[in-house]
């Protein structure tokens, strides 16, 4: 028997790869839809979270239903995001809230300003070219730390300025906070039904940035936003104090 040559073997495959070209072209819909569907993953709706202690572990909440004891349905609890319109009373008072909350930082800001425009020296132009140009308010606490302490004896800075700047920079982790982790839109009760209770949820690998006043806590709500407020308030009014004490300091020396 003799064997066929390599060229015509070639030229076999080629001439049946064609042929099921053909068929293939011919009807794509037909064969589409005999091609077997890949199995897919199921799907999880919050990963688990894993810790070496069990008691830490986060528990979620069931993407389904789940029966209770007496065979009725127990409904998980429903957090949302907040919708970019108003959802009635409660969400404005919430986020007008934390946007007041937010604000008053911004005249602890300006104090700030003043206070170095003091110190330094110099026109408004010239204080704001270098003031603003430092871009966190960390840093800009540290720039007037820093120059205070070039212009006031040890004992007027030490009981002056620093529980002034203690207070402040007690203050500025809940302000972190309040800015970075998203608000939720939960509701009152396990009926999985939404309402217009809103909160921020302290998530567990930030919660080691609580100070006194959220010490303890898994959720920032309206409370402790008006309770934020007064107290970052209460710092601007202690700064406005300051300024008029080291404007007499630095006009006696």
């Amino acid at each position: 028997m003799h064997a066929q040559p390599k060229d015509s073997l070639l030229f076999d495959a080629l001439r049946r790869l064609r042929g099921e070209y053909r068929r293939e072209t011919a009807n794509p819909v037909a064969n589409e839809n005999a091609r077997e569907e890949p199995s897919l993953p199921p799907v999880i709706a919050e990963p688990p979270v894993l810790t070496s202690d069990p008691s830490e572990r986060e528990t979620h909440p069931p993407s389904r239903p789940v029966a209770g004891p007496s065979g009725a349905e127990s409904k998980p609890p429903v957090v949302l995001k907040p919708a970019l319109e108003s959802e009635g009373e409660e969400s404005i008072a919430f986020f007008y809230t934390l946007g007041i909350c937010l604000n008053r930082w911004a005249y602890v800001d300006r104090q700030l300003y003043f206070i170095g425009r003091l110190i330094h020296k110099l026109e408004p132009a010239q204080m704001s070219f270098l003031f603003y140009r430092i871009p966190t308010f960390a840093e800009r606490l540290a720039f007037v730390d820093d120059s205070l302490r070039t212009v006031l004896r040890k004992e007027e800075y030490e009981k002056k300025w620093l529980p002034t700047r203690n207070k402040i920079r007690a203050l500025m982790p809940s302000r972190r906070l309040f800015g970075h982790l998203p608000a939720k839109r939960v509701s009152a009760t396990g009926d999985a039904r939404p309402s217009n209770i809103h909160q921020i949820p302290i998530e567990r690998h930030v919660r080691s940035l609580l100070r006194d006043d959220l010490r303890g806590k898994q959720e920032i709500g309206i409370e402790d936003l008006q309770a934020h407020a007064h107290a970052v308030e209460a710092a601007d009014q202690a700064l406005i104090s300051f300024t008029r004490v080291l404007n007499r300091l630095l006009g006696s020396s």
